[in-house]
């Protein structure tokens, strides 16, 4: 992650951190994903005082389903650039990636961002692929009790290929 000038448009988020630090604008790429897929996260923060000379801000990133938070993330704000150098009016960008849990199901999930106050963010869609849990039919069976799995059987093909040939 590296912070870096903001030049996305301006519309506040905030107040965070009890009007030291806004949030002008966020995005989410992409709004739909699998499981297991990387989501980048980009934020955009405005220092509207000076923030203290000896306390980097940070924040929570969260991602809450119906079954409740599966991505809980604590992240300090802009870590190229701590909020204890900032001057009234800096504008940083911070973006990094989130990589989705690979045991998401399929639903509408809910970013939120918990920074001194609590806000939801955004919305992310995920389409997880079917799940097939029947065991392939195999030619000979063994069920051998191998711990901490069980081989249920092997197919042997016939060589492809004749001996002698290449």
């Amino acid at each position: 992650s590296r912070a870096r000038r903001c030049t996305e448009s301006v519309s506040r988020w905030g107040p965070f951190f009890g009007d030291v630090i806004n949030l002008k604008t966020l995005g989410f790429i992409p709004a739909q994903a699998a499981p297991g897929d990387d989501v980048t996260v980009s934020l955009c923060w405005h220092a509207d005082q000076d923030p203290y000379p000896s306390f980097d801000w940070s924040f929570q990133l969260e991602l809450i389903g119906e079954q409740g938070t599966v991505i809980s993330q604590p992240r300090v704000i802009a870590p190229g650039y701590p909020t204890s150098r900032w001057k009234v009016g800096d504008v940083l960008h911070d973006q990094w990636k989130v990589r989705l849990p690979a045991s998401l199901e399929t639903g509408d999930y809910h970013w939120q961002i918990a920074a001194g106050v609590t806000a939801w963010v955004g919305t992310l869609h995920v389409i997880a692929p079917p799940h097939t849990f029947a065991a392939p039919d195999v030619a000979h069976t063994l069920n051998a009790d191998l711990r901490p799995v069980t081989l249920f059987g092997v197919d042997v093909s016939p060589p492809s290929a004749a001996p002698g040939t290449p």
